[in-house]
């Protein structure tokens, strides 16, 4: 590149190109009798190729660079997905779960299947299939978490009801409780009113 540079329309900028060359002729051990004549067209021709060259290392540089960009990004989303779904598994799966369950798994494995093919592929996808991958990555993880949700309200919905439960079984103990005092207070009232006739009876003998 600094040799393209250096190339000018002057006879100076030619003779300097031209032991350049050279230098580079005699490094490949070619014959001393070997001349090389440049001519205006021969030097443009360098440039040009020279030029394409270069673009098209930093066509292939940009790719890499695009390619690694789109790989960290599903990379990630599968790795996400990947654990949450494997949590999802782990931690038990109930009867009314189970289709759900396997039907997200079955996604996730091809989904997964598109996202290394793309790795496979070395080369950075469509923005338009790519955003489509990201999608459907984002879809199985929603998935997921509404049946982690599901979940979540079930247990909930369960410890409300068992503590609604231990509380009417606390009222209903209280109840019985003081059901059993005000029973005992009428027996006792009772026992002290059959009493008052027996009560009475010495005290009228002895006003007479």
């Amino acid at each position: 590149m600094s040799i393209c540079r250096k190339l000018k329309s002057v006879p100076g900028a030619i003779t300097d190109f031209r032991k350049q060359l050279s230098a580079v002729i005699n490094t490949i051990n070619l014959d001393k009798g070997t001349s090389v004549t440049l001519t205006a067209e021969n030097i443009g021709e360098v440039k040009s190729k020279l030029k394409d060259a270069g673009d098209a290392a930093e066509e292939a540089a940009r790719k890499v660079a695009a390619f690694k960009v789109q790989m960290e990004a599903l990379g990630h989303q599968k790795s996400v997905v990947q654990r949450s779904l494997n949590g999802l598994v782990d931690s038990g799966v109930s009867e009314s779960e189970s289709q759900r369950v396997a039907s997200l798994v079955e996604q996730y494995r091809l989904w997964a299947v598109s996202v290394e093919t793309v790795r496979a592929s070395k080369e950075a996808t469509s923005d338009e299939y790519r955003l489509s991958l990201e999608a459907e990555g984002a879809a199985i993880l929603e998935n997921i978490n509404r049946i982690y949700a599901e979940r979540q309200a079930a247990e909930e919905a369960a410890a409300a009801e068992a503590a609604a439960a231990r509380s009417a079984e606390a009222a209903n103990k209280e109840r019985w409780r003081h059901s059993m005092r005000l029973s005992l207070l009428i027996k006792r009232l009772a026992l002290t009113l059959t009493r008052i006739p027996a009560l009475m009876v010495p005290s009228l003998n002895n006003l007479s």
